[in-house]
C-alpha cells in the first residue's frame, strides 16, 4: 500500500488490488495447471494462497508435552491461547501453589523476626558487612520452578529484600536474598544469601490481595 492509501498488487503491479485477489494470478495459474504444469511457480504460488494456514495454541506448543501424543497435538491446532483449558487448569494449579507459598513465607518473616529494620549481614567481593532491611520485594517472592508441581515455567527466585549499607546510608539500596533457617527455610537458597543478626518484632503486613494475585501468576505463562 503507497502512502495515498492505494493498493498495489505484487503480482501484475497494477491498482485497486492485492496478489491474493489478482485476477491475473488466477487466471494464469488455472491456465498452468489445465496444461499440466501443477509444478510451475505460478501454480504453486496459487495453490499456497489458497491453503487454510493451520495455527497452533502457542500454550500448548510452550508447556504442555505434545511429543509423541498425536491426540493432544491435534487438539492443540482446534483452539488458541485465550481458549486454552490447558493454560486455565495451569493458572488455577500455579496461583493454589504460589498462595500456599506467599503464606509460608510471610509466616517465616514473622517467625524470624525479619521485617524493615532488621540487621543482616552479607558478603559483597569477599568482605562482609552489615546492612539493614529497609523494605520488601513482595512481588519478587513468588515459588521457585524447582517447587511448582505440573508445569515446569522457568520462575527464578528475584532479590526479595532491599537493604541499605550502614556504614554508608547515602548510597543506593541493595538487593539480597531471604536468608534461609536451618529449621524451617520456605525460600530456595539463593546466591546474594544473607545472614539475619539483629531480628526485629514488628507487625508485617503484605499488601491486600498479595498472597492470592492471580495476575502475577498469568504473567507468568505470558512471558
Amino acid at each position: 500500500m503507497s502512502w495515498n492509501g492505494t493498493v498495489h498488487c505484487s503480482y501484475c503491479y497494477r491498482e485497486g488490488h492485492n496478489k491474493r485477489t489478482c485476477p491475473r494470478h488466477e487466471e494464469e495459474a488455472k491456465a498452468a495447471i489445465a496444461e499440466g504444469r501443477e509444478d510451475s511457480w505460478v501454480a504453486r504460488s496459487y495453490a499456497s494462497k489458497k491453503q487454510k494456514v493451520k495455527r497452533q495454541c502457542s500454550f500448548c506448543a510452550q508447556f504442555v508435552d505434545l511429543y509423541n501424543d498425536e491426540e493432544k497435538e491435534e487438539e492443540s491446532y482446534k483452539h488458541n491461547k485465550r481458549t486454552c483449558a490447558h493454560k486455565k487448569n495451569a493458572v488455577a494449579s500455579l496461583l493454589k501453589q504460589n498462595t500456599a507459598y506467599r503464606k509460608k513465607v510471610l509466616k517465616y518473616l514473622k517467625k524470624v523476626g525479619l521485617a524493615p529494620g532488621a540487621l543482616l549481614r552479607c558478603t559483597r567481593y569477599g568482605e562482609e558487612q552489615a546492612y539493614f532491611v529497609s523494605g520488601i520485594n513482595w512481588n519478587l517472592i513468588f515459588i521457585p520452578d524447582s517447587l511448582v508441581e505440573g508445569y515446569r515455567v522457568g520462575v527464578r527466585p528475584g532479590r526479595q529484600l532491599l537493604c541499605a549499607n550502614i556504614s554508608d546510608l547515602s548510597r543506593a539500596h541493595y538487593s539480597f536474598d531471604i536468608p534461609t533457617h536451618e529449621k524451617y527455610h520456605p525460600v530456595e537458597k539463593g546466591y546474594y544469601e544473607s545472614e539475619l543478626l539483629s531480628p526485629i518484632k514488628s507487625k508485617l503486613t503484605p499488601p491486600k490481595g498479595w498472597a492470592e494475585d492471580i495476575e502475577c501468576v498469568k504473567n507468568i505463562f505470558e512471558t
